[in-house]
């Protein structure tokens, strides 16, 4: 866990790390009424498990115990949905643009660390058109390629 020096800051080195900046503004997201994203997040309800919430360390660990890499964002499976474990995977920006409320299109491949395989998805007006699993990134990165052919779309 997180060692703190007798003024609570932390000791970790991490300060300025995408992965600390990624943990700072998911709780602004969810906790800071003046924050331009609250209205989507913490007005909703959406808040971050007290496990990742008090202790960065945590949701470090988690982090790369699911492969992050440079390049990935945090996604909420369930958009209505809180931030922990089972409900946070780590995607592309691209993904995670696709993957809104308002969105009549999901389009991505997801690494799923409970079954330790990549899951490439469609979704086109709420209608699942791809759900694979692959055992490697290429085979679903081609997958979701191919459907994204198969039904015109084009970014």
């Amino acid at each position: 866990m997180a060692n703190y020096n007798q003024h609570g800051n932390t000791k970790h080195g991490l300060r300025w790390t995408p992965e600390y900046s990624c943990w700072l503004n998911m709780k602004q997201r969810c906790y800071n009424r003046k924050n331009t994203a609250y209205k989507n997040y913490g007005a909703r309800g959406i808040v971050v498990c007290d496990e990742w919430k008090n202790d960065f360390q945590v949701f470090y660990n988690w982090l790369h115990k699911n492969k992050y890499e440079h390049g990935l964002t945090i996604d909420r499976i369930d958009n209505n949905g809180n931030y922990n474990p089972s409900n946070c995977r780590l995607v592309t920006r691209n993904y995670q643009a696709a993957n809104k409320r308002n969105n009549n299109i999901v389009v991505g491949v997801s690494f799923n660390s409970t079954h330790k395989l990549w899951q490439a998805r469609l979704e086109i007006k709420n209608k699942c058109v791809l759900n694979k699993w692959f055992k490697n990134f290429e085979d679903a990165v081609s997958a979701r390629k191919n459907a994204e052919k198969e039904y015109g779309i084009i970014y």
